[in-house]
């Protein structure tokens, strides 16, 4: 068995962007129960997009701590709502990692400043991952961004085909 789940818990997306890397899916194995999760050293939570459904997304977290699950959970999304439920998701990961794409908008722009300012960013021990795809730079000066409390910081190089690393096991379980 893999260490990491990389769990897809919905494949609708918000985003139109060119070579979603979704639409031609690596081998992945489909599960149908959280039980089938609870082996794995860590699960990531990915889609499409799992925050257009974030109540779902919080009750999956709940439900796997609640049966005992001990690895780690992080959550990948390029959709941040400051308010409600969103910060109530972080809040129960041990990290996340958002990724601002070269379709972005003048609201992800000012949602990631918002994040940034965050208090949640600054919890010890907790991963915080920001991916700007390099084509951003072009389109928006972010110098007014505090970046200081991100743990790591990268740009994307926009890939075709989104082959999970080695120690992962791509999972479909549509929420």
């Amino acid at each position: 068995m893999k260490k990491t789940a990389r769990v897809i818990v919905t494949l609708k997306c918000n985003r139109n962007c060119l070579g979603y890397c979704n639409t031609n899916l690596p081998e992945y194995r489909e599960v149908h129960t959280d039980e089938e999760l609870l082996d794995y050293e860590e699960i990531v939570i990915t889609g499409g997009e799992p925050m257009l459904i974030p109540g779902k997304v919080l009750e999956f977290i709940n439900r796997m701590w609640d049966k005992g699950y001990r690895g780690k959970m992080y959550l990948h999304t390029s959709y941040w709502n400051s308010k409600g439920i969103s910060k109530e998701i972080l809040k129960e990961l041990d990290g996340f990692t958002f990724t601002i794409h070269a379709e972005c908008t003048d609201e992800d722009i000012i949602a990631l400043k918002n994040l940034s300012n965050s208090g949640v960013l600054q919890n010890k021990g907790y991963s915080s991952r920001l991916v700007i795809d390099k084509r951003v730079y072009e389109r928006y000066d972010l110098s007014n961004i505090n970046f200081s409390r991100w743990s790591v910081i990268r740009k994307l190089e926009w890939k075709e085909k989104c082959d999970p690393a080695d120690n992962e096991e791509l999972i479909i379980y549509e929420l």
